[in-house]
């Protein structure tokens, strides 16, 4: 894989691919923000999601990072007006406004915020890093800049970086808040009616979608405690050792910490590491776990009770290869999109449980 600087480049010929792109600014960045509770990618090609991502979670604190130039010595002024852009659709978006609570550097954007968009090209194009490429570009990359600026061609994708892989990997946003541009809403009608799909999606209309929020609904994840032979970090899998002491103790503390919440629902793995938290947690709610397969750990095949050390010693190549291929299944185990498909059809049905008239917890 060898592409240049060009963001036109990066989009040619990589269509269901896992791409991998070292960059000396992003890399520098992620070492600050990699243990955030969400790190996304953001862009004005997927402006929508990411005000959504924002608008979805009010209690988290939301940090625009850029990443800068010269290994982050320098503003990357053409990352601030994107980022200009994204707190313009925010503010416009929340009920009231007055609620966001803005540090000086971000009102200090939207004081200075282009009043129409094309004004924010004309900036966005003069722009020291859009000059430099537009002095030097030739073939693909003479539509760099045009390119940087379309609004919401991956509207309801968000890539996201995932601790267990070291990777970003892309997550359909849900539809439940409506998001304005005001510099382009009446420019972009169509873009207001539907949405791109995302893979293995049917595309959704932001007033069908609407239609379907039934109410407020929190999904708690729990991972099970520590399990017989945890310590020496091997890939447990689906073989199926059951919770060490510890590993109880930290079930009981678990359940006692959700006994407070509005919990209607416990689903659970059917792995006995699994069961045995779900049912503490299950017991001061009156309920019984629900056991779904969907919820089992990911298949490590030939791996299971392997830690990586042990693949990469044993089996040359094959875990950096499923850590990039999304596909990748030579290990006799699951893939990550395997394991993505059947997460987002439990979520389907877990959303089902939500209410009209108040905030519950599965």
């Amino acid at each position: 894989f060898d592409k240049g600087l060009s963001p036109v480049e990066h989009s040619e010929g990589v269509k269901q691919k896992t791409v991998l792109v070292r960059t000396k600014n992003g890399s520098r960045a992620m070492f600050w923000v990699r243990d955030a509770s969400i790190v996304a990618l953001a862009s004005l090609q997927n402006a929508t999601a990411v005000v959504r991502l924002a608008m979805e979670n009010p209690s988290l604190p939301i940090v625009f990072v850029c990443g800068g130039v010269n290994w982050c010595d320098g503003r990357a002024l053409e990352d601030e007006i994107i980022c200009t852009y994204l707190l313009q659709c925010l503010t416009a978006s929340v009920g009231d406004p007055a609620l966001l609570l803005l540090d000086d550097t971000a009102r200090m954007l939207l004081q200075d915020a282009p009043p129409s968009w094309q004004m924010l090209q004309r900036r966005f194009e003069l722009g020291p890093t859009s000059t430099l490429l537009a002095a030097v570009a030739s073939g693909p990359s003479r539509g760099d800049s045009a390119h940087c600026l379309e609004v919401d061609s991956f509207c309801n994708v968000l890539p996201v970086y995932l601790p267990s892989l070291d990777a970003f990997v892309s997550c359909p946003m849900d539809f439940g808040h409506q998001v304005r541009h005001p510099l382009l809403d009446a420019k972009l009608p169509s873009r207001q009616n539907s949405y791109n799909s995302f893979p293995g999606q049917k595309g959704m209309s932001r007033s069908s979608s609407a239609s379907q929020v039934r109410g407020r609904l929190r999904v708690l994840i729990v991972r099970h405690g520590e399990y017989v032979g945890m310590k020496n970090r091997a890939m447990a899998g689906i073989t199926n050792p059951g919770l060490s002491e510890r590993g109880v103790e930290q079930a009981k503390v678990a359940a006692d910490w959700m006994s407070v919440e509005p919990v209607v629902a416990v689903f659970s793995s059917p792995l006995l590491r699994c069961t045995s938290v779900a049912e503490l947690v299950a017991r001061p709610h009156g309920l019984v776990p629900q056991i779904d397969t969907e919820l089992c750990a990911i298949d490590r095949g030939d791996w299971s009770g392997l830690t990586v050390d042990d693949v990469q010693a044993h089996f040359p190549g094959q875990w950096e290869a499923w850590c990039t291929d999304r596909t990748y299944t030579d290990h006799g185990g699951e893939s990550f999109d395997q394991a993505l498909t059947r997460a987002r059809a439990l979520l389907h049905r877990v959303r089902k449980h939500a209410t009209p008239d108040r905030e519950v917890s599965v």
